[in-house]
């Protein structure tokens, strides 16, 4: 068990060493890219922050801290535009690309009591929809459709057999064609 709980922690920090270096590399990127995923979040009330990950077992032992909030359209385009004021606030230029993504990935569980299928469908449809407002407000924000290229290819070619994960084959043809829109 404690080999478990290192590997835990050793991974925690690991990715906050990649996100730390990521956001600082954003202030000099000509392109930045960001990705929607979830409208499920917890919030926790002492602080008045979300979190973005949480242990279930420090959920349960701290329950009455937190509440589910279920993001809506306008909850997620404040957010998108909270973060493009402080992009263009921290950017070396401010001359870069904001492109927005929604991530294919569908939810593997939901904290709220709809049936799995209806809480992703909810979820993405108020990631897409939020997305197309926030670009239609700007114009150095793109929207790239890899959710689209994903769900509305053959299963076979775009999923993993667990039909969770996309196929590597599909992510490298997601990669060439973002590469071929963005670079020269």
């Amino acid at each position: 068990m404690g080999q478990l709980i290192d590997n835990y922690l050793d991974a925690i920090l690991t990715r906050r060493k990649i996100a730390k270096e990521l956001v600082k590399n954003a202030t000099k990127a000509n392109i930045i890219i960001l990705t929607l995923g979830l409208i499920e979040t917890w919030f926790h009330k002492p602080s008045g922050l979300y979190v973005n990950r949480i242990d279930p077992k420090f959920l349960v032992c701290h329950a009455d801290e937190f509440e589910l909030h279920l993001l809506d359209v306008l909850d997620t385009v404040e957010c998108l535009e909270e973060i493009y004021a402080l992009l263009h606030e921290k950017h070396e230029t401010g001359n870069f690309r904001f492109v927005i993504t929604v991530s294919p990935v569908p939810l593997e569980s939901t904290f709220t009591n709809e049936d799995i299928v209806i809480a992703n469908a909810t979820s993405k449809a108020v990631l897409r929809a939020a997305a197309a407002e926030f670009v239609s407000r700007h114009n150095d924000v793109d929207y790239f459709p890899s959710y689209e290229m994903v769900t509305y290819s053959d299963r076979s070619i775009a999923w993993r057999p667990d039909l969770i994960h996309v196929n590597p084959d599909m992510v490298s043809h997601i990669v060439n064609i973002f590469c071929k829109t963005y670079y020269e």
